[in-house]
């Protein structure tokens, strides 16, 4: 192509660029910076609610961290979490995929309630307290996204009007649910703690309401007054773990952290099970160093020099 009287390629200028981070907590599209071609992305989906009555806790949703190609304005999706059981008691709901420029991972599985496994999803949800054996397992978490569940245990031969039987944690992008601890209360039974999130600063820096650690479980909760077991770091919510029979309502996930809601204690008019956190999508886009391709005419790179534009 002709430029100028120069014989050559089209004459291009492209400014330097800084490394950019974005968090993007929901729906829309993204303009990515001049000279993107390829970034980091952490896509995390919405966590599973917690279920209802001596219920498990929701897995949180899956966390893939992968490089993709992609330039111009792409389109992002972030999931809600799902929702947590109440009155009656059910499983808790599947958290929702997010997804960047088509790209997604998978949503939490729902927490079991009692007698009912959990669901699977990017992590699995805890699997409820139960009755008769065997023991309620967890959902199946996704590879390289999430973990499995923890089981729910047994009741046994303990009375039912003092029994704990606890339900599993929800997994966790970093480690498995806990599984629930049977035994009379006051005594040993409790709810399983929920999986550990993962932590993504390495890669991204400090970002987020947790601290860079995302998709922690939700802990399993826990009949008759013994204590729930705890949300895994990253966002999980604590199950619930009430002094009545109808009590002990599950933590909600935190809000864009793909963290798992909490199980509920017993379904009751007043509790349910905490609802899953919504998801984040969080780019890294590289830093573009600048350029001047083509064949420039004297003159021409005379005024960019000139005027101190010249890189």
């Amino acid at each position: 192509m002709a430029n100028g009287g120069i014989i050559g390629p089209v004459q291009t200028i492209t400014q330097a660029v800084n490394e950019t981070i974005t968090s993007v907590t929901a729906t829309g599209n993204l303009a990515l910076q001049p000279g993107t071609t390829s970034v980091q992305v952490a896509i995390i989906s919405g966590g599973g609610g917690g279920g209802g009555d001596r219920a498990a806790g929701g897995g949180a949703g899956g966390l893939l961290n992968t490089t993709l190609s992609a330039s111009g304005t792409v389109p992002i999706v972030v999931g809600a979490g799902g929702t947590g059981s109440g009155f009656p008691a059910s499983c808790g709901g599947d958290g929702q995929v997010s997804t960047f420029n088509g790209t997604s991972s998978v949503g939490g599985g729902g927490g079991g309630r009692g007698d009912a496994p959990g669901r699977p999803g990017g992590s699995g949800g805890g699997g409820g307290g139960t009755s008769p054996p065997p023991a309620e397992p967890g959902g199946n978490g996704t590879a390289c996204q999430g973990n499995n569940g923890g089981a729910g245990s047994l009741r046994g031969s303990v009375p039912v009007p003092t029994s704990a039987c606890g339900s599993g944690g929800g997994g966790g992008a970093g480690a498995v649910g806990g599984a629930g601890i049977a035994g009379a209360f006051p005594g040993p039974g409790k709810g399983g703690a929920g999986g550990a999130g993962l932590d993504i600063s390495p890669t991204y820096g400090n970002i987020g309401p947790t601290c860079s650690v995302f998709a922690g479980g939700g802990g399993g909760g826990t009949r008759i007054g013994a204590p729930g077991g705890a949300g895994g770091t990253g966002g999980g919510g604590a199950g619930g773990g009430g002094p009545g029979p109808c009590s002990g309502a599950g933590t909600p996930g935190v809000a864009n952290t793909g963290g798992g809601g909490g199980g509920c204690s017993a379904s009751g008019p007043s509790s349910a099970g905490g609802t899953g956190g919504p998801g984040i999508v969080i780019v890294k886009e590289p830093a573009v160093a600048a350029s001047a391709p083509g064949v420039w005419a004297m003159n021409t790179v005379y005024e960019f020099v000139k005027n101190g534009e010249w890189i």
